[in-house]
């Protein structure tokens, strides 16, 4: 059956749940002749292929672990089973009456007409672009004075500004963009490589939303139809209505990973004012650099409505001063998140004057930048600041100076719940122990959890710490009731991932007492690690105290059920001591 009845149509979409934009697809392409618009199968052929691939659960050729589709991956999800995987196809051809056509007919022609912009410009659905086109048929059309290429064709170029306006960014493919590698596999997780996902290769370098009246200038000028200039109404209109509608209602925007650059935030900059009710901006695995974050700035000033902005995964090395001073200036946003954007110290510097400033913002992460030299300007920034509830410093090569910055403020802070400073430099020790060893800003920091007032989480572990540091710590946690963990456990978790912090025997310390007495944790890695005191080549000095301490905790812990110590060098002693914990506990996963 050609057609979807609307009562499956509406079942799936409840049983898919947040996923239900995969079930719809529009298709946008160049018609091939004026009577028909793919005669030979020439776009038929590609799109077939493509459908396939969408439909695919990963059971068949695809790379091993991969999981297909996020179509097939939401059918699995939803427990509809990925093998009944299907989706509604919009293609207007098909689904529009077509000349010539009864007045009945043309009635439905045009009510079917005003919901393109439905169908091509909703978040959530996706929208495939055939842009390629059969050889020779530039110079045919060209000849006859018409569009040569699908950018060049009226329609087609307000179906893809349409579609570039508020959707998803892998939810807008340009079919044209695809390679062999890509058609390998459409999407989903367990691909190791961007190229072979169709979702990834076709998704890049989109437009920025384009406003009304650009839109109208490039009809009238660039752009061509096959009816001549009596269709420039038609889909102005169209674009026109579909813009206003979405720029008065959207509240979240995701460009994410569109390799866009310093170009395309500027043009998006200039559009956002449009948006008056936007509360999430997602710009984040980009290739914004400094000048495009410096160029966002400049509309973050006047952001009034916007209260979260993504931008992690972009280089945008010196833009800190920028932003700090657009924070002064916002009143509204109040999750910031700037994670692996290769940041400096001069940029924490910058964001920790804004932060000093800004009133509204209550969760901000730095996580990934190397921003060592900047913690006595966030410690000077805490002492002010009266809103900040989560600041994630994770791996951001602070040592012990930067330690003691940070304590100055948490002292006095009297808002700040969670902060993360796992796998840092605070006792000034790189890998495999190279420096040496500074307690001041541990214990700096830890004379700062003994009178902070508000923190109930900090997380420490990947730091390198000695054992006196990790008792002193223990001792302040043990005072402080409020002051629920010093590893970052949440009390709802059910897994936790310390992978590769080269965590040694004083952290292990530090982390059984909590796995002791978790209520909800089942599994854990400790793989990869350094708990018995030996780097991966044997380096070090053997200490099994810290692995028998975790064996302590295995013993008498409810909840815990797995535990992986894989790559740890834990010797006869270590080992055996993690056997004698888990004896009679039926079915317990002990990886080592």
């Amino acid at each position: 059956e050609a057609f979807f009845p609307v009562a499956e149509l509406r079942r799936l979409v409840e049983a898919l749940g947040e996923d239900w934009g995969f079930l719809f697809v529009a298709l946008s392409y160049r018609w091939l002749t004026k009577d028909h618009p793919d005669p030979e199968n020439f776009h038929l052929n590609i799109v077939a292929k493509v459908a396939r691939l969408y439909l695919d659960g990963g059971t068949g050729s695809l790379v091993k672990g991969a999981q297909g589709s996020p179509l097939a991956a939401a059918f699995r999800k939803a427990g509809l089973g990925e093998e009944n995987a299907d989706f509604a196809f919009f293609q207007d051809y098909p689904c529009l009456f077509q000349k010539p056509r009864s007045p009945e007919e043309d009635a439905l022609f045009k009510q079917g007409l005003s919901m393109l912009h439905v169908w091509y410009g909703h978040e959530q659905n996706v929208c495939w672009q055939q842009t390629e086109l059969p050889a020779g048929f530039a110079a045919e059309m060209e000849a006859l004075g018409l569009a040569r290429s699908y950018e060049e064709s009226g329609w087609c170029f307000v179906e893809a500004a349409v579609s570039a306006g508020v959707k998803v960014g892998t939810r807008r493919l340009d079919l044209g963009k695809r390679t062999d590698d890509a058609m390998t596999t459409y999407g989903g997780r367990g691909i190791a490589f961007p190229h072979w996902k169709l979702e990834v290769v076709c998704a890049a370098k989109r437009q920025p939303p384009l406003l009304p009246d650009e839109v109208r200038q490039l009809l009238e000028t660039e752009k061509k139809f096959t009816t001549g200039k009596e269709d420039v109404e038609v889909v102005d209109a169209l674009y026109r209505g579909f813009f206003e509608g979405v720029a008065g209602a959207a509240t979240v925007l995701t460009f994410k990973g569109l390799q866009w650059g310093a170009a395309e935030v500027k043009a998006l900059a200039g559009v956002l004012p449009r948006f008056s009710v936007l509360q999430t901006l997602d710009l984040s695995d980009n290739k914004l650099g400094g000048e495009g974050a410096s160029e966002l700035a400049g509309w973050l000033r006047g952001g009034a409505s916007l209260t979260s902005l993504i931008l992690s995964h972009n280089n945008i090395k010196g833009s800190g001063e920028a932003l700090g001073e657009a924070l002064k200036a916002n009143t509204s946003l109040k999750k910031l998140e700037m994670s692996n954007c290769g940041l400096d110290a001069e940029d924490g510097k910058g964001l920790a004057g804004g932060l000093a400033v800004h009133a509204p913002l209550t969760s901000l992460s730095v996580r990934g930048n190397n921003i060592k030299g900047s913690g006595a300007a966030f410690g000077e920034a805490l002492k002010v600041n009266s809103s900040l509830k989560e600041l994630n410093m994770r791996a951001c090569s602070l040592e012990a100076d930067d330690g003691k910055g940070l304590a100055g403020g948490l002292a006095i802070h009297a808002s700040l719940t969670e902060l993360n400073l796992m796998e840092n430099k605070l006792c000034s020790l790189g890998d495999i122990g190279r420096g040496t060893y500074d307690a001041t800003g541990i214990t700096a920091l830890a004379g700062a959890l003994g009178v902070c007032v508000s923190l109930t989480s900090i997380s420490l572990l990947g730091n390198k710490f000695d054992d006196e540091a990790a008792l002193m710590l223990l001792k302040i946690k043990e005072e402080k009731p409020m002051l629920l963990t010093l590893c970052g456990l949440k009390p709802e978790q059910t897994e936790a991932n310390f992978y590769g912090l080269d965590m040694g025997p004083a952290e292990a310390k530090l982390l059984a007492p909590e796995l002791a007495v978790h209520p909800s944790l089942r599994s854990v890695s400790l793989a990869a690690n350094q708990l018995c005191g030996l780097d991966n080549l044997g380096r070090g000095t053997y200490d099994a105290t810290g692995i028998k301490a975790l064996a302590d905790a295995l013993s008498v812990t409810a909840s815990l059920t797995s535990l992986k110590v894989g790559d740890n060098r834990l010797g006869d002693e270590g080992k055996a001591a993690l056997r004698k914990a888990v004896e009679g506990k039926e079915g317990f996963e002990l990886l080592m």
